[in-house]
């Protein structure tokens, strides 16, 4: 019975064909040897990725020869070189192999989502289709939320295989002694958040969740410009910020709560200040050459680092202008306004607590 359930629940997108003939697509795009469809089906908008002919072809020569192209790039050989020779193709079909290689050590089904600037959020949750938040969507039907791809996991083993894949990427592993895993992908793969959830736990659907950031944050004059920010808000965290005052920003999961600090620190706080930054999963990057400090959660067996050993750590670090918590939940919104009451200002995001901005697709106080 809960298999037939799940078979009903899963969304069977038709063909490119038949989408396009029947005027479906509202927005289109490429991504690596991918065309993006934004399509208007009968759920609503839907994401829809189908690769070029000349993709599928080259994908097929790749897969064959991959040991091959991998022992000679060990040795220190040019992977432009590597895949000419190897393939038989010309220089401008090189960067779609690379990306077929790069997906194919990589992420998976997940590879061209995670690689897609427009795709904000990932969500899969055991076998289906796999769902996203999307930039165009958001804009033009705010109320759908999440959209569902054609991008399918085809069963739980898929699903918790693509969870080891990930976690083992991230430094970390997954399993039914660690079923509940929060990350953060290499940050040369975009330091995105990731939350893992085993299937002991998800009732046997394995959950990956994949929380895209910015690799740069807005200006607060691009927010401003934008209509997201008022302008007299804007002053006002102006001069909160540069007076050492405290902001407390909070909204619902996905609003922008992290970005609006990413903005507000890289736009008005000036990098000669010493700015001390505390985070379960580091996003907020100190500027390259600054004397800011940035400290993340830590465990490791019985050895447990929590925000509240940080937030202690951070008042001796010489920090004397600004305190970011982000996430504050606990023991360490003490120490905050303990910072707070020496002169030190303070940023953070809190659960329950004193709200100063409020973030909900508008920013307001």
């Amino acid at each position: 019975m809960s298999n037939q359930k799940n078979e009903e629940e899963d969304i069977e997108l038709p063909s490119t064909e038949v989408l396009h003939n029947a005027g479906k697509e509202v927005y289109s795009y490429k991504i690596g040897g991918f065309r993006v469809s934004i399509l208007n089906t009968s759920r609503g908008l839907s994401y829809y990725i189908s690769p070029v002919k000349q993709f599928i072809e080259l994908e097929k020569r790749v897969k064959g020869r991959l040991e091959d192209v991998m022992l000679l790039l060990s040795k220190g050989n040019d992977l432009g070189d590597i895949l000419s020779a190897t393939l038989g193709i010309n220089r401008e079909m090189v960067a779609d192999a690379a990306y077929i290689i790069r997906s194919s050590l990589g992420y998976g089904k997940l590879q061209v989502l995670i690689d897609d600037p427009n795709v904000i959020d990932i969500s899969v949750e055991g076998k289906g289709n796999v769902w996203v938040r999307h930039s165009f969507i958001e804009e033009m039907r705010p109320e759908q939320d999440f959209a569902p791809t054609n991008i399918y996991i085809n069963d739980i083993n898929e699903a918790v295989s693509l969870q080891q894949t990930i976690a083992t990427k991230c430094g970390t592993y997954v399993s039914t002694a660690n079923p509940i895993v929060d990350t953060q992908l290499p940050q040369r793969e975009g330091g995105h958040r990731v939350h893992l959830v085993f299937p002991t736990v998800s009732k046997g659907r394995p959950e990956i969740v994949v929380r895209k950031r910015l690799p740069v944050p807005p200006s607060i004059s691009h927010l401003v410009e934008s209509g997201v920010l008022p302008k007299w808000i804007a002053e006002l965290f102006k001069i909160i910020l540069t007076a050492r005052g405290a902001v407390i920003i909070a909204g619902p999961p996905g609003s922008g709560k992290t970005t609006l600090i990413r903005s507000l620190l890289y736009s008005l706080v000036p990098s000669t200040w010493k700015v001390i930054v505390i985070e379960d999963t580091g996003e907020i990057d100190p500027p390259k050459g600054s004397p800011w400090t940035r400290y993340t959660t830590f465990e490791l067996g019985s050895v447990e680092v929590g925000l509240f050993d940080l937030a202690k750590a951070s008042l001796r670090a010489s920090g004397t202008r600004l305190l970011v918590v982000g996430e504050t939940r606990g023991r360490e919104a003490q120490v905050l306004a303990q910072a707070m009451t020496v002169g030190l200002g303070g940023l953070c995001l809190p659960r329950d607590q004193l709200i100063l901005a409020r973030i909900d697709g508008k920013i307001d106080l």
